[in-house]
């Protein structure tokens, strides 16, 4: 039995760089679950089909990851990004600014373009998204204002990839949670999530991170207990075959739903 005691991300935060490289980069094994799952799921799945997209944009997600932006950029005018500490917040903004050190999305912005078989528009969509980002937010789940002071105007979108799950201790927890993200929404706005099946940790660096273990049912009854109803839910098998000493995953989930009026 494992008794290591696990990290909390908004608690104790990690090393968003390690995060990055380990899951999300060209080189990761796990490039296809957590990066090419993402974004063709938010492409193809959601966002081509064409009902969703408006003037604001909200991502919530794990990390200084932004793959799932590339997808999304061309729905939606602004972008208001919430992050729950500040290396990660830091991290964005030396991207969006250019600065010497910046993680590099290169792999991103070619596989979107590559998925919209506009090969020639990489660069065009790394600045599209640049300046569709309008805001880097620190957000605070324990709030009823998540941005407090910041007061948001309500949302067409949310985005989260693998947040949730990192902050949630139980599933009581996680609907209390996903209900302060409908609350940011306009009646009818659309919750895009990204997350992970049977779950308990994720290993960054030195740290071994807290994930709510979960299986599809939960994650299918926990959005009706808050209030969305379910337009698609995608389930993929893990790819990685190896691995699990540092994410014990079984399954990607992907959950498209609108906020019931």
């Amino acid at each position: 039995m494992d008794c290591e005691p696990k990290k909390l991300y908004h608690v104790h935060g990690f090393d968003s760089r390690n995060h990055t490289d380990t899951f999300f980069s060209n080189k990761s094994p796990f490039v296809v679950d957590c990066l090419k799952f993402h974004m063709d799921s938010l492409y193809h799945k959601a966002l081509a089909q064409g009902h969703i997209g408006g003037q604001l944009l909200l991502d919530i997600s794990c990390g200084c990851v932004i793959h799932q932006l590339f997808s999304a950029v061309d729905f939606f005018q602004d972008i208001i990004v919430l992050k729950v500490n500040d290396r990660c917040i830091m991290e964005l903004k030396k991207w969006i600014s250019g600065e010497p050190g910046a993680r590099d999305w290169k792999h991103c912005s070619s596989y979107i373009t590559e998925i919209e078989k506009k090969s020639d528009a990489t660069e065009v969509k790394e600045q599209k998204l640049k300046k569709a980002i309008k805001q880097i937010l620190k957000c605070d789940f324990e709030k009823e204002n998540l941005t407090y002071p910041v007061v948001l105007k309500p949302a067409n979108c949310i985005i989260t990839t693998e947040f949730l799950e990192c902050i949630s201790i139980d599933l009581d927890e996680f609907v209390k949670n996903l209900k302060k993200c409908a609350s940011l929404l306009v009646p009818g706005g659309h919750l895009l999530m990204l997350g992970v099946i049977d779950a308990t940790f994720m290993v960054v660096g030195n740290d071994k991170l807290h994930i709510l273990k979960m299986s599809e049912n939960e994650f299918r009854d926990s959005f009706l207990k808050a209030g969305f109803i379910i337009d698609v839910c995608e389930v993929q098998k893990r790819d990685v075959a190896d691995g699990y000493q540092l994410f014990d995953y079984e399954s990607i989930i992907f959950v498209a739903a609108h906020k019931a009026n």
